[in-house]
């Protein structure tokens, strides 16, 4: 399931589509997408050898940088991610992120919805819970 959404950073504001994919260990970006946008990193202590799902090593080499900003999909959802050649994907929202927000996913109707007693709307604050429909309805016009 892909997510649009906008990753805002201390200087940037880059709208990206990211898939939701709770096999991944973590959250994942582009590093074509980072450097296209400018995107502000850190460098991390350790380099990590990035793997691909086949068990080979990543073509863009060990990952070496985050970027860390806020995810606004209807609510600002601070997230981090490690940059590396993710291939087709822009973005990976990876189990982390599923485990900290725990969104309930309707796979029928491609909603997503973040209830107010989830952890993270509790840790925020929000009064409200988050619904974001990825699937247009077969009746709605544009």
């Amino acid at each position: 399931m892909i997510l649009p959404m906008v990753l805002k950073t201390e200087t940037k504001s880059t709208p990206i589509n990211a898939l939701i994919d709770s096999g991944a260990i973590d959250n994942l970006i582009h590093n074509n997408i980072v450097d296209q946008h400018n995107l502000p990193t850190s460098t991390l202590p350790v380099p990590i050898n990035a793997r691909n799902t086949n068990g080979s090593l990543n073509q863009g080499g060990p990952i070496v940088k985050l970027v860390t900003g806020t995810l606004n999909a209807g609510l600002n959802i601070p997230t981090s991610f490690l940059v590396v050649n993710l291939g087709k994907n822009k973005a990976i929202l990876g189990y982390p992120w599923l485990t900290i927000n725990n969104p309930n996913i309707d796979w029928r109707t491609g909603e997503i919805i973040v209830k107010e007693n989830s952890s993270l709307s509790n840790q925020l604050e929000f009064p409200y819970d988050l619904i974001i429909n990825l699937i247009p309805r077969k009746n709605q016009q544009d």
